[in-house]
């Protein structure tokens, strides 16, 4: 008799332990962790932008899209790209798209893309306005 409420308990223990498992992520989502788009991009598209700050922005891109998967896979080669774009006209993003390549876990690097995002900013509302395109 005690050994067959065992195996029922047994049985009801891992019915609801994988009920959780699958239940769980719909249950308690993680939360997402929104980054700003590229400013470069707001209301001008890239109307404006001097070309040597257009692949900045898809490097951009895939550093946010990056960092909100909870990865820091890949971002070396964008933060290059970053790099080489700014050398020569705004060290301060240079110095900054570095750091970000230099940081292991994935909050630090959070921290370093909200800098380089926000010299980006700053950078970006110095630019002419955008043209209007026929």
């Amino acid at each position: 008799m005690g050994g067959k409420f065992l195996t029922i308990g047994l049985i009801s223990f891992l019915i609801l332990a994988g009920a959780v498992m699958l239940l769980g992520p719909l249950l308690f989502p993680r939360p997402t962790h929104e980054l700003p788009p590229s400013p470069y991009v707001r209301e001008r598209g890239f109307t404006g932008i001097p070309p040597s700050l257009v692949r900045s922005v898809g490097a951009y891109e895939a550093i946010r899209e990056t960092l909100m998967r909870d990865s820091t896979e890949g971002i070396a080669e964008q933060t290059e790209v970053i790099a080489r774009a700014f050398e020569e006209s705004h060290p301060g993003i240079v110095s900054v798209a570095k750091r970000l390549n230099s940081e292991q876990d994935v909050e630090s690097a959070r921290r370093a893309f909200m800098r380089m995002h926000r010299l980006m900013q700053r950078h970006a509302d110095k630019l002419p306005p955008a043209t209007p395109t026929q």
